[in-house]
């Protein structure tokens, strides 16, 4: 059973009744056990809808009751007037949107309050404002509503001014909390993303290790032997892995704006087929008719390759784990006016209309690709569509629906006429014996990268710390050395500045390996003398060629 015990009530027929309303409302709540946040809550509320009374239907009334319901007791400002009413109430109250001269602070004060309900017709509105009260004062009972009604009879009412003034601080307490949130949520934010780069080197080590021993292992063993299909789905999941916590570092990258992109002069056919060799191995895996259709004529771009790469690499990615095995996948490229595009497209699980606009949204999913064994973490597409704008391109996505496949168009400016020049890298060359140090605390990542590097002819031999790389420099110079950045005590950009000191003028190539793949670690690692840098799980052909 719910009871109902009036506790005051007021006219609003001129602007300064609404401060003495406000007031009310924050006299009651204080009355009532409620700490300021609370009072400010309802009374901004009040004022808000009696301001829209006054406005609208020239006069009103708020009264003050609190109702004890089954579980709690709630304080109820109930604001009425007599004017015409809200056409189309329950579209707005369901949208939570309508013209500013039609609303007023309706919408804001609904998201202040616990409870609220609104009723209008031709005889005029009533909005229920209700605050639930603090437990240690339920249920109310009639003896105490008795004695607020005394204490709100004898309290001497505010002049405008003072509640004006009142006003003024609470909204310079609520701009210092917000202020005060604000710097907590940067911090936070600066919090995840070192996490996110640490965490990201901390998986990196152990993925490095793993891919090294399973190249290992295919380069050792018997191309028709059985035991080639498993080496060959170890080295996909573990390339997956890879590329999950680069995309989860870009992520971190692109909420930052952190992301740069380097321009270069490539071929648009050069980065389909890129992308294509990335995916290959997974479209066989999963039995697709893959096909990759590019022009007789060449067409380039200024783009950065190793980005371009990776947003097609994305949409491909996605195409092949959401389409049924067996199914039909095809990468385009052609030109239109002064512009390339770039067109994926598949005949799998297709995409729902609602869904359709949001695709690119961060950690944005669709239904069934949540309930698929193949879902993932919703930021692929998030990461294309930024990697497009970079380049002052543009994407878009297209579905007849679930069950109809999808097609994702990239479009990017054409350069205007080919580079006078293109530097060709140079082919891989046998290795001769060429000595190769590698520094590396985590023992397994260093020995199974010699292992490797052993099996295509180098000489390799290994140190785990800074100190121990420098003695045996000190003894026998290599011609490349390959060091960690993150180790203890001396890391990877002290040791390349020692080495650079005590060997200067030494044909030593410093490559530096990292877990860490930000922008800034690249700077730092240039500026302490390396010459190239790679991301571990590395990738054994760039290490190649650059050994060559």
């Amino acid at each position: 059973m719910i009871s109902n015990f009036p506790l005051a009530s007021s006219r609003i027929r001129h602007e300064q009744d609404l401060p003495a309303a406000r007031q009310r409302a924050r006299q009651i709540c204080a009355l009532f056990g409620m700490d300021d946040h609370q009072q400010t809550r309802l009374a901004t509320a009040v004022s808000e809808i009696a301001r829209n009374a006054l406005r609208y239907a020239t006069s009103g009334s708020v009264e003050f009751a609190v109702e004890v319901q089954a579980t709690c007791s709630v304080l109820i400002a109930r604001v009425r007037d007599s004017g015409n009413g809200i056409d189309n109430l329950d579209a707005l109250l369901s949208s939570g949107s309508r013209g500013v001269d039609a609303t007023g602070g309706i919408v804001g004060s609904r998201r202040l309050v616990d409870q609220f309900s609104m009723r209008s017709d031709a005889n005029g509105t009533v909005v229920d404002l209700g605050m639930i009260l603090p437990r240690p004062v339920h249920p109310v009972t009639a003896a105490a509503v008795n004695q607020v009604v005394d204490h709100l009879a004898r309290a001497r009412p505010a002049t405008p001014l003072e509640e004006l003034e009142r006003q003024n601080r609470e909204v310079l307490k609520a701009v210092t909390e917000l202020r005060r949130h604000e710097e907590e949520l940067r911090s936070a934010d600066r919090r995840k993303n070192e996490f996110l780069a640490m965490l990201a080197h901390e998986l990196r080590n152990p993925l490095a290790a793993l891919q090294n021993g399973v190249e290992y292992l295919r380069t050792q063993g018997d191309p028709g032997s059985p035991w080639r299909r498993v080496e060959d789905m170890m080295l996909r999941q573990t390339r997956q892995l890879a590329r999950l916590v680069d995309d989860l570092l870009d992520v971190s990258r692109i909420t930052q704006g952190t992301v740069r992109i380097k321009r270069e002069p490539i071929e648009a056919a050069t980065l389909a087929e890129m992308a294509a060799e990335a995916n290959r191995g997974l479209m066989e895996q999963r039995g697709h008719h893959f096909r990759v259709e590019v022009p007789e004529q060449p067409i380039w771009l200024d783009a950065d390759a190793t980005r371009l790469t990776q947003a097609l690499s994305n949409l491909l990615n996605n195409a092949a784990r959401y389409t049924p095995t067996g199914g039909m996948i095809s990468l385009s490229v052609f030109a239109i006016d002064q512009e390339v595009r770039f067109v994926v497209r598949d005949n799998g699980s297709g995409i729902d209309a609602e869904m359709l606009p949001r695709v690119f949204e961060l950690f944005m999913r669709a239904e069934q690709a949540v309930q698929s064994t193949e879902a993932g973490l919703g930021i692929g597409l998030t990461i294309v569509q930024r990697m497009v704008e970079l380049h002052n391109g543009s994407i878009q996505a297209y579905s007849d629906g679930p069950g109809q496949g999808s097609t994702f168009i990239m479009t990017l400016p054409a350069r205007e006429q080919a580079p006078d020049r293109i530097d060709i890298a140079p082919v891989p060359a046998t290795p001769s014996q060429r000595s190769v140090l590698i520094v590396d605390d985590n023992a397994d990542s260093a020995e199974s990268l010699s292992m490797l590097l052993e099996l295509y002819g180098y000489a390799t031999s290994v140190a785990s710390d800074g100190q121990a790389a420098l003695l045996h420099c000190r003894q026998s110079l290599p011609q490349v050395a390959i060091l960690d950045i993150g180790m203890p005590g001396m890391d990877g950009y002290e040791l390349a500045q020692r080495l650079r000191e005590e060997h200067a003028g030494a044909p030593l190539m410093l490559v530096a390996l990292t877990g860490f793949g930000d922008e800034a670690v690249a700077r730092k690692a240039k500026q302490a003398g390396f010459d190239h840098r790679l991301v571990k799980p590395l990738d054994l052909k760039a290490l190649q060629a650059l050994l060559a």
